[in-house]
C-alpha cells in the first residue's frame, strides 16, 4: 500500500478520497481536535439542563454552525457505508447529527444521560427515562441528589453510560477480518491512547486488506509496523474533512 506523510496534497487527497470510496467497511475514530470548547459549554451553563441539545441548537452562533457543519460533512462521509464510530468527544454535537446513534460509542461520556451526584448507585438515566423533561435539575429516583451529566474526568463518572454501545462497537469489530476496511482516525491525540489510537493501530495491524489514515495536526506519526498501508496527514483533522468532502458535501437538515 502506499504511505504518505506531511501536509496532504491534492494527489494524496484524492487518494485516500477514493479508499474511503472503495471501502467495504468504515470505522472512524474522533478525537480531541473535534472537541467543542468544555468552558465555553461551562459558561453557557448546560450541565444540569435537560435541554442541552436543543438549546445548543438554538444559540446558533458562528462557531456553533461552523461545528454542525464538521458534522455535516462527516455524515456525507459515511453515507451508503457500513460504519462505526468511536468518540472521545463528551459536547454531543455527533448525536445532533443525521449519524446512526446505533453505530456511534462515547466512552468519555455524554450530557445526555445522568448519574446520581450523590453516588448512592452506578445507575445512569437519560432524561426522558425519567418523565422530568421540564425540570432543569433533575433528581435521582433514589436518594434524592441532583443528576449530573454523566462525563468522564468528573467524580463519579459511571461506565455504565457506554458500555452497550460499546458491546456493539466490539461485535461490529468481530466482523471486519479480512475485510476491505479503511481505518480513518481523525484528531486524535496522546489523552487516553488505548482507546483509539493504539487499538486502531491493532485493528490496521491485524487484517491485511486494511488502510489506515492518520489525521492530527500534531501528532500525525504513524507506527513502524503498518507503515506500508498507512496515510499520515500533518493537518487538523477539522479542515481535512473539509478538503476531503468539499466537492460532495451538501447541508445536511439536523
Amino acid at each position: 500500500m502506499l504511505f504518505r506523510s506531511g501536509v496532504g496534497s491534492e494527489s494524496t487527497l484524492q487518494l485516500i478520497k477514493k479508499t474511503v470510496e472503495n471501502a467495504d467497511m468504515l470505522l472512524i475514530g474522533i478525537g480531541e481536535e473535534f472537541a467543542y470548547p468544555e468552558e465555553q459549554i461551562r459558561a453557557e451553563d448546560y450541565q444540569n439542563s435537560c435541554c442541552y441539545l436543543k438549546q445548543l441548537e438554538e444559540k446558533s452562533t458562528q462557531e456553533i454552525r461552523e461545528h454542525f457543519e464538521v458534522y455535516d460533512r462527516l455524515v456525507q462521509l459515511v453515507k451508503n457505508k457500513y460504519y462505526f464510530v468511536v468518540t472521545m468527544c463528551n459536547d454531543d454535537f455527533i448525536f445532533c447529527s443525521d449519524m446512526d446513534k446505533g453505530r456511534v460509542t462515547a466512552p468519555f461520556g455524554t450530557r445526555m444521560k445522568f448519574r446520581c451526584s450523590g453516588e448512592c448507585t452506578d445507575e445512569v438515566w437519560q432524561i426522558s427515562d425519567l418523565q422530568q423533561q421540564k425540570e432543569l435539575s433533575p433528581v435521582c429516583p433514589h436518594c434524592n441528589a441532583v443528576l449530573v451529566p454523566n462525563l468522564i474526568g468528573r467524580e463519579g463518572y459511571s461506565e455504565q453510560g457506554y458500555l452497550e454501545s460499546w458491546k456493539r462497537y466490539q461485535m461490529w469489530l468481530t466482523g471486519t477480518l479480512n475485510k476491505n476496511i479503511c481505518i480513518l482516525e481523525l484528531g486524535v491525540g496522546f489523552r487516553f491512547p488505548s482507546v483509539i489510537r493504539w487499538p486502531f493501530e491493532k485493528v490496521a495491524a491485524l487484517n491485511q486488506k486494511a488502510v489506515f489514515v492518520r489525521v492530527n495536526e500534531q501528532f500525525p506519526q504513524i507506527a513502524e509496523e503498518i507503515k506500508e498501508k498507512s496515510f499520515s496527514v500533518q493537518r487538523n483533522s477539522k479542515d481535512f474533512l473539509k478538503e476531503i468532502t468539499e466537492n460532495n458535501s451538501e447541508r445536511v437538515s439536523l
